[in-house]
């Protein structure tokens, strides 16, 4: 329906024109009598139900219902809400798969924003040591081609920059990191975690250093992003040491695949 009230189709037209003249015609004084006004009771109640049916028409036609109200496309219907850029499929986090934050520097957040864009509100900040993250199956394209994702992380929703990936089965790497460092113990646990973050390039992150040194035990993970394999993000290293002789000791060292796509029951990367 047009929303000028007055560019109604023809159907609707005809059906006014007929209503309307059957709503006069009763009151017409007849030409036989022409000095006789009166009408009958009858023809009273059928004129006023006739023009309560052109009332209907006339609404009908100017008002609308809710579900077409406002902004309305070519068809007619009101286009679903809508940001510049595009969905993207198969680019996120499974619905509730869990995922976890990853190259984010020790001490940094990500930031989670109601809707895809640097410029939207944020509604929660991540820790770089977050790994209860789930996903939607959800992903959207902003015009300056950054890539979004929409996770849910305790009680908050939103919208983060891929930041995250799937966690794969660690392998032991202790025997390698222990051979390629350059002392035995060291002074403090940032030398210790500097020169293992050394053997992974420059480009390697430490996440979060966890130093429980109260009761000896100290452990630190360091992300390593970039891979030619496409189904990895990159890796992840996880370093234990001990301070029970006063100085810093390698105790273990772990390599975590970050899975881009998914890991099977296995724990390895689709």
């Amino acid at each position: 329906m047009p929303d000028n009230c007055y560019e109604h189709n023809d159907e609707l037209r005809g059906s006014i024109r007929c209503a309307t003249l059957q709503a006069v015609r009763p009151l017409a004084p007849r030409i036989s009598d022409r000095s006789s006004f009166g009408f009958s009771a009858r023809s009273v109640r059928r004129a006023l139900g006739v023009l309560l049916t052109i009332v209907a028409l006339l609404a009908s036609g100017c008002g609308g219902d809710d579900d077409n109200a406002g902004e309305r496309g070519i068809s007619g219907q009101r286009p679903a809400p809508t940001l510049p850029g595009q969905a993207i499929d198969g680019f996120a986090p499974g619905v509730d798969d869990r995922v976890a934050i990853v190259g984010i520097a020790s001490g940094e957040t990500l930031p989670m924003r109601v809707l895809p864009g640097r410029d939207q509100a944020i509604v929660a900040e991540i820790p770089s040591s977050a790994q209860d993250l789930f996903g939607f199956g959800q992903a959207f394209e902003t015009p300056d081609e950054q890539l979004w994702w929409l996770v849910r992380y305790g009680d908050a929703q939103g919208w983060i920059e891929p930041g995250a990936a799937y966690l794969g089965s660690p392998e032991d790497i202790s025997v390698s990191v222990a051979g390629r460092l350059e002392r035995t113990s060291y002074d403090s646990i940032e030398d210790l975690v500097s020169d293992v973050q050394r053997q992974f390039g420059d480009d390697a992150v430490l996440v979060t250093i966890t130093d429980e040194s109260s009761v000896g035990d100290v452990a630190a993970t360091i992300d390593s992003l970039g891979s030619d394999d496409d189904s990895l993000v990159g890796e992840r290293i996880i370093v234990t040491a001990n301070s029970a002789t006063g100085s810093y000791r390698l105790t273990g060292a772990q390599r975590v695949p970050l899975c881009a796509r998914g890991v099977n029951n296995s724990g390895i990367c689709l």
